[in-house]
């Protein structure tokens, strides 16, 4: 008989010890749309009409629409031909058009049948993931079919089967948007969001990595956000930083105030400091004043926001002095900060009052686990890794919660 995984617990089980599938996470269980792609500036709907994102300037029978914008903000279009037909979000640092947030998503309600959705390919890396009716058609993001010719524009053609009203999610991946094109007689409306928005603010192991797929789509944050019950998940985290650490971009106390006090999330989980891991005293004292100050920026322009801070991630099961000091440094700083801590490291959630409120019996990652949760690198977690990961940040945010 072969053997599972548990992405609860971690252990490595038989199909009838399974747990039951997380409706919140389930996949879509209607009839399978039917998705193809042409490389087209235009529609291939016959008197099709575009449906187009402000500022992408209209011409002939289009449309404006106000799309439901999830994850990211901020957006506006490109300079010349085609890019000024696309839209992409500033909101996470550099906060530019092509280097910003490459991770951000939109929602519409739908009568109709067929849609197809505008965008520019970049490369091998614009992926996306199809939402009907709140429920994901696939669990990981889709490669665009073809592929197309990286800098084409392309419509992505969605046959849901049979005319209705249909609620529709699209998130994407290092790919600008253009708008939606649907025959002239359907109609395209915005979305209300479920309440609440979640920010992840830290490194790769919340962005991405090659070692699993979509990038930020494919992380831990956006299944967690789908098992809490939270459509707007924002993945403010840049690969290689860290407290004292900037990598290629700048570290977390110079990001916090335009990416995150500006856009008013409610949560904030700061989960960041493998890239800053040191034994040097010095060191230790600058990662804990830049923790201190991230949380202080956050709170002086967000009174009410909830921050919860992640310890120093161990991908090993075998930490050494350097991981388990900087961890230490940074339970302290939320100790001091009245914040609630989840130390990976020992698999205990601490409340804002020190206590433990939750107790994994263990790290998070162990020796065992490692080879099914850890990716290539032997750093980052794969994809079986961010779905292990989002379950224990999803007990860890329901035993503070509650």
């Amino acid at each position: 008989m072969t053997t599972s995984i548990n992405y609860r617990t971690g252990n490595i089980l038989l199909p009838i010890e399974q747990p039951p599938t997380t409706l919140a996470d389930a996949l879509y269980t209607g009839t399978a749309p039917v998705i193809t792609n042409t490389q087209s500036a235009n529609t291939t709907i016959a008197s099709g009409i575009k449906w187009a994102p402000d500022p992408v300037p209209l011409a002939g029978s289009d449309r404006r629409a106000t799309f439901t914008y999830l994850g990211a903000g901020s957006y506006i279009n490109g300079i010349g031909v085609p890019d000024v037909n696309f839209v992409l979000p500033l909101s996470r640092y550099p906060n530019t058009y092509a280097s910003g947030q490459s991770n951000h998503s939109y929602e519409f309600w739908f009568y109709g049948q067929i849609f197809e959705h505008k965008y520019k390919y970049i490369s091998g890396a614009t992926e996306y993931r199809l939402y009907i009716n709140d429920q994901k058609v696939t669990d990981l993001t889709q490669d665009m079919p073809g592929p197309p010719t990286a800098g084409s524009s392309n419509v992505l053609k969605v046959d849901l089967g049979s005319i209705s009203v249909w609620k529709i999610r699209f998130e994407m991946t290092t790919m600008p948007f253009g708008g939606v094109y649907t025959a002239p007689t359907d109609v395209v409306w915005p979305t209300l969001t479920s309440p609440g928005r979640v920010m992840g603010f830290g490194d790769s192991i919340t962005d991405g990595s090659a070692q699993n797929q979509g990038a930020g789509q494919g992380t831990w944050l956006k299944r967690f956000g789908r098992l809490v019950g939270i459509t707007d998940t924002w993945d403010q985290s840049r690969g290689s930083t860290g407290y004292i650490t900037p990598g290629t971009f700048v570290p977390l106390p110079a990001r916090a105030q335009r990416d995150v006090v500006f856009y008013n999330p409610d949560v904030v989980i700061m989960w960041a400091g493998y890239n800053d891991q040191t034994v040097d005293a010095g060191l230790l004292g600058q990662i804990s004043a830049a923790a201190s100050q991230t949380i202080d920026t956050i709170r002086a322009g967000l009174p009410n926001v909830e921050i919860i801070m992640g310890g120093v991630w161990e991908p090993t099961g075998s930490p050494t002095q350097s991981p388990i000091l900087t961890n230490d440094t940074l339970r302290s700083v939320a100790f001091a900060k009245d914040i609630p801590f989840v130390d990976m490291q020992s698999g205990k959630v601490y409340d804002r009052y020190e206590q433990v409120v939750f107790d994994n019996g263990g790290p998070w990652i162990t020796s065992t686990n490692a080879t099914v949760f850890i990716g290539a690198d032997n750093v980052h977690p794969n994809n079986a890794g961010h779905q292990y990961v989002a379950y224990k940040w999803f007990q860890a945010y329901a035993s503070l919660t509650n």
